[in-house]
């Protein structure tokens, strides 16, 4: 079935696209206003997909609980080990994914620094917009806390410039929307050379969801990362001068099991690697920038005279003693009992 967000007040009707090549030198423009949209969970750390539950943090004490459970019919534990034990060298990485479990404030370091590395490389003229579920006010202490996360690695005070407005969000295709009611609203209020070069740049998971099957406003069908972008390019009203691409931190496998897993994957040096690029910066963390076919197919594409190239829901506390009990809008402790 296909998930649909539908919009709650009136926006201006989508421009039509059409897909043409451009020169890979056009791409990118030194004097572009940037918009970087940041979610947190599943690009801070990484989060599993637990069906019919919100997904699970990944952390050091979860992995811990997990290698305890795993093989005892527990359908999480048994995803977490596997998550711990998937080898990442084919994303441009070393080891596994547990070199990305997060800490007790549900955020990883190494992958906080990978953000940092990102925000310096963004450019003067730009905003950096929490899009994440810590936007909320009730997580408020959440985000101070990555804010000075963010300012210990930049060596700088840091905040985020602006956030995503607070409409409630019941899934990828209305996390898609809300940032899309932001461009909207931007390109309106900015005229002339600035509506004419800007860069949108969203790094997300969108709540450990593939992009297929979604549906914007009702209408718009959203079955890839392309369409997506191609959505985000029609909210910018004609779109003359803008780029956008998302990187999308979001990976399915087949466990050895043979269990599906689903898990928002972190800023991989692969997801890094494009969005610098995008960017027009160098490689990261003395790592050899790695062109992909992916990344090559997302090159030269232009909708509407725009250049394209190419979530998580809030945790929530669970204890496993044989049922689940779930209290909205607090960070996610796994307990297992041991008994």
């Amino acid at each position: 079935s296909r998930q649909t967000c539908r919009k709650a007040h009136n926006t201006l009707e989508p421009a039509e696209c059409s897909a043409i090549s451009v020169p890979r030198h056009q791409q990118v423009l030194p004097d572009m206003k940037t918009l970087l949209f940041v979610d947190v969970d599943g690009i801070l750390n990484v989060a599993v997909r637990d069906p019919g539950c919100a997904p699970a943090v990944f952390s050091d004490e979860n992995l811990k609980l997990a290698r305890q459970m795993v093989g005892q019919g527990n359908p999480l534990a048994d995803r977490i080990s596997s998550v711990a034990d998937r080898n990442i060298a084919a994303f441009q990485e070393e080891g596994t994914y547990e070199k990305f479990v997060s800490d007790p404030g549900s955020l990883c370091d190494l992958l906080v620094g990978r953000l940092a590395r990102l925000i310096e490389a963004k450019g003067r003229c730009s905003r950096i917009i929490l899009a994440s579920f810590w936007r909320r006010p009730q997580h408020v202490e959440r985000r101070r806390l990555l804010e000075s996360r963010l300012t210990a690695h930049l060596g700088r005070p840091f905040s985020f410039d602006d956030h995503t407005s607070f409409r409630e969000e019941t899934g990828a295709a209305c996390r898609i929307s809300t940032i899309g009611d932001y461009i909207e609203d931007y390109c309106q209020r900015q005229q002339g050379s600035h509506k004419r070069k800007l860069r949108v740049l969203v790094v997300d998971d969108f709540g450990v969801t593939a992009l297929r099957g979604l549906t914007c406003e009702g209408k718009t069908p959203i079955d890839s990362v392309v369409d997506a972008e191609r959505y985000l390019l029609s909210r910018a009203g004609d779109g003359t001068g803008v780029l956008v691409r998302i990187i999308h931190t979001f990976e399915e496998f087949t466990a050895e099991s043979g269990m599906q897993v689903s898990i928002g994957c972190g800023l991989r040096l692969d997801h890094l690697n494009r969005a610098l690029q995008f960017l027009g910066k160098g490689s990261p963390l003395n790592e050899t920038l790695i062109e992909d076919e992916f990344s090559k197919e997302h090159e030269d594409v232009k909708c509407c005279g725009i250049w394209a190239n190419s979530r998580i829901t809030p945790f929530f506390s669970r204890f496993i003693r044989g049922s689940v009990r779930r209290q909205p809008d607090q960070v996610e402790v796994l307990s297992w009992s041991g008994d």
